[in-house]
């Protein structure tokens, strides 16, 4: 989809009138995305290649530090960052050193073999109350482990010395929980920060939070405005003076600045056009990609 740096072309749009695409980046370059975003401001295009890649850093940087756990996990809840701190979960858990401590050691010891241990865990679905119910699970599957020791040494465990033990996991579960938290959110913040990591198409919307300006994206093939998920609505629902345009291919993850050509009425011959990148929000190309995010829910 993408057209060579800097080229323009007629994007025909049944929504949208006189719409222009302006090449982008490469989609290899992992700021393809920021450079479509920002190219749309003047002050943007005045500078250098250099200096925009640079510019781009800085943001990237501030939007990373603007983030905090909390604000990422409301908005992950689900598949995505509960599926990925269930993985380092599962992780830290199946590597876990039994000398770290005399009480890991001891539930460890319990659990026998961990990988078997997890996979009896159904946890294919990564949903808002995941970390309650890995703990619920592995509890129960503990219980099952402790019954089977007792099998194993022909003995009963007293049940105060059994609660302790059942207790015991359940810290350690949870603590191990909020470790691989911390550990995915910060590769997160990481990898934001980071120039050459490319930002996946489902975090726009977290990101778009922290610019001070709407982005509306026209889809290429369908030529619409998407409305990407509850996220993205509210932030187009926070109060901000001007919006941009950009075009997305959801099959090939590519985006391009948008613009809207005008004739130029400082041209009695109307040999030359105008160029709008940056519009003000009652203007009412704003008020029509806002009103088909409405129209479709």
């Amino acid at each position: 989809m993408v057209l060579e740096l800097g080229k323009m072309e007629i994007y025909p749009c049944q929504l949208l009138d006189n719409l222009v695409r302006i090449g982008n980046i490469s989609r290899d370059n992992p700021n393809h995305f920021w450079n479509a975003l920002f190219f749309a401001f003047k002050s943007y295009r005045d500078m250098t290649y250099k200096e925009r890649m640079s510019y781009i850093k800085d943001q990237r940087k501030k939007i990373a530090s603007s983030i905090d756990l909390k604000e990422w996990l409301v908005y992950g809840n689900g598949f995505q960052s509960n599926h990925q701190i269930f993985e380092e979960f599962r992780k830290q858990f199946t590597e876990a050193d039994p000398s770290s401590s005399k009480a890991i050691e001891l539930i460890l010891r319990i659990v026998k073999d961990r990988q078997v241990f997890l996979e009896k865990l159904n946890m294919s679905d990564y949903h808002v109350d995941m970390k309650d119910v890995v703990r619920k699970e592995m509890t129960k599957s503990f219980e099952r482990r402790l019954n089977d020791t007792e099998k194993d040494e022909g003995k009963t465990i007293p049940s105060e010395k059994r609660e302790k033990c059942v207790a015991l996991f359940q810290t350690y579960v949870t603590k191990l929980w909020t470790r691989a938290t911390d550990t995915v959110f910060q590769r997160f913040v990481e990898d934001l920060q980071d120039s050459e990591w490319t930002l996946p198409f489902y975090l726009v919307p977290l990101v778009l939070s922290y610019v001070d300006f709407h982005v509306f994206f026209v889809d290429v093939r369908g030529q619409d405005v998407l409305s990407i998920n509850d996220h993205y609505e509210k932030v187009l629902q926070t109060p901000k003076e001007q919006c941009i345009l950009v075009l997305y291919d959801i099959k090939t993850q590519g985006y391009e600045s948008l613009s809207v050509m005008d004739p130029n009425e400082d041209d009695e011959d109307q040999k030359t056009v105008c160029l709008t990148r940056v519009f003000e929000l009652d203007d009412p190309i704003a008020q029509i990609c806002y009103k088909r995010i409405v129209e479709s829910h």
